[in-house]
């Protein structure tokens, strides 16, 4: 049990990404989403959990009655399985955060009076909303069902 919690360490420091680097990333974009409202990139956080909504709802509609079907489980896919689904999305979130970055510096370096928008690093929070589907409620069940009375 001690090396699942030491798993889960990982995706709490990806997870800290989203406070500092992913922010700043949003500063040194154009923010306007019309000629006057600029989207302030700390809300972008906020896509997180509009994702994460989402993808709870379309997971117990949809993944769970497949997954019940396909593996004959009623329980559905293990917790471990679940974390595991988790650390897969969290590489691609780092992949997609690399990707954008590499796409704004050379956009900056080409072009450095427009910057490019700021919806270029959306993918990175909707999938961190999605992974998160996966793994918080997933280490509560965990660690409950797991731990020593």
């Amino acid at each position: 049990m001690v090396l699942i919690f030491i798993a889960t360490i990982t995706p709490s420091l990806i997870f800290s990404q989203v406070q500092t680097f992913f922010i700043k990333q949003g500063v040194t974009l154009d923010r306007h989403l019309t000629t006057s409202f600029v989207i302030p990139p700390a809300s972008l956080k906020s896509v997180v959990q509009i994702f994460m909504l989402i993808s709870i709802v379309l997971y117990d509609k949809f993944f769970v009655p497949t997954m019940r079907r396909r593996i004959k489980n009623p329980r559905r896919i293990t917790m471990l399985q679940r974390m595991g689904i988790k650390m897969f999305l969290y590489i691609l979130i780092m992949v997609s955060a690399y990707l954008s970055e590499i796409r704004r510096r050379a956009l900056i370096s080409r072009n450095s009076t427009n910057p490019p928008s700021i919806f270029m690093i959306l993918p990175q929070f909707a999938l961190l909303g999605i992974a998160d589907t996966f793994l918080e409620v997933t280490m509560l069940e965990f660690f409950y069902d797991q731990a020593p009375a």
